[in-house]
């Protein structure tokens, strides 16, 4: 039993110390063993304990010189994982959300001359003017039809532009043809590539369906034609236009010129006017509503231009102006 415990203890110590030898463990065990039993049996396990001392330190001496230690494969070892950095990649939707676009191309060809169709990406919803009227957004029948996209990678699908929902009807014909065709085609889009001119939509196969390009941002040296204004719409009694340059704003209300001033930031507007007389006007409705488009227009906090269309908003997102490229 004793040299059983012994071999234990000496194989344990040679086996925590990973020592190689070329002694064969088990015959320094024996000779270990021997010398225990020669022993009295009242200093036996004393001497246990030396003799192990003494194995194990025979068993260091009788390394050979030089001899290298047992290295484990480089390969098999364990170790933690580099983590290699890698380049930001754009976020997609980022690149399209906010961004807004003129059609250059529809199916290759140039569209319908004196026609102008826009793209808009706002924050989830897809919308714009098709060159006859607008679409993205319409409700009818108490329904409402919202102009949806999502993109995955370079990949792009839009939906809820179906053409039938929004009655699309104006003169000349070709562009309300144009129209219908531009938005059966944008929910036939699988891919988007972003170049270094402007937008190209393409279906599975990478053909371009629209090539685009970036819409103009900046209002100055354009003059609009105001459509309706006011809530509810006032259709103007007589023509009124905007006209911005330099940082002046002159409008022609119906009664006259009157004079304010404008700062833009992108797509933020805000509108001023100085404390002058209003034009004289011939009429009594005629000055209502010269009061009124100047009330409207110093609500306007911002815009949305959609070619040849645009949107003057408050500060909640209302519609105040509507107009179109004069």
């Amino acid at each position: 039993m004793l040299t059983s415990d012994f071999e234990a203890r000496v194989r344990a110590e040679l086996d925590a110390e990973n020592v190689d030898v070329v002694v064969d463990p088990d015959v320094v065990i024996r000779i270990g063993s021997r010398i225990v039993r020669r022993q009295r049996v009242g200093w036996a396990m004393g001497g246990v304990g030396a003799v192990a001392v003494t194995v194990i330190a025979l068993a260091t001496l009788l390394r050979p010189t030089g001899a290298v230690p047992t290295v484990a494969d480089p390969a098999s070892r364990t170790s933690p994982t580099t983590v290699q950095s890698s380049p930001a990649v754009p976020d997609p939707v980022a690149s399209l959300r906010g961004t807004a676009w003129e059609v250059v191309t529809l199916g290759g060809n140039a569209l319908v001359p004196g026609s102008n169709i826009s793209l808009r990406f706002t924050e989830e919803t897809v919308g714009g003017f098709g060159g006859c009227i607008r679409y993205g957004y319409d409700e009818v029948e108490g329904e409402v039809h919202a102009g949806a996209y999502r993109t995955e990678g370079d990949q792009l699908h839009i939906e809820h532009l179906n053409p039938e929902y929004y009655g699309i009807a104006c003169k000349p014909a070709s562009v309300a043809a144009q129209q219908v065709r531009y938005q059966t085609t944008l929910m036939k889009v699988q891919r988007f590539e972003l170049t270094a001119t402007g937008l190209a939509l393409l279906d599975g196969s990478g053909s371009e369906l629209v090539t685009l390009t970036p819409a103009p941002v900046s209002l100055d040296s354009t003059s609009w034609v105001v459509k309706e204004f006011g809530y509810p719409e006032t259709v103007p009694l007589r023509p009124v236009t905007l006209r911005f340059s330099g940082g002046t704003l002159s409008v022609q209300t119906g009664c006259g010129v009157l004079t304010g001033q404008y700062r833009q930031n992108t797509e933020q507007l805000v509108v001023t006017f100085d404390a002058t007389a209003l034009p004289a006007c011939p009429t009594a409705e005629l000055r209502r509503q010269q009061a009124n488009l100047k009330k409207e227009l110093t609500k306007v906090t911002g815009f949305q231009r959609d070619g040849s269309q645009i949107m003057l908003l408050s500060a909640e997102g209302v519609r105040v102006v509507k107009g179109a490229l004069g």
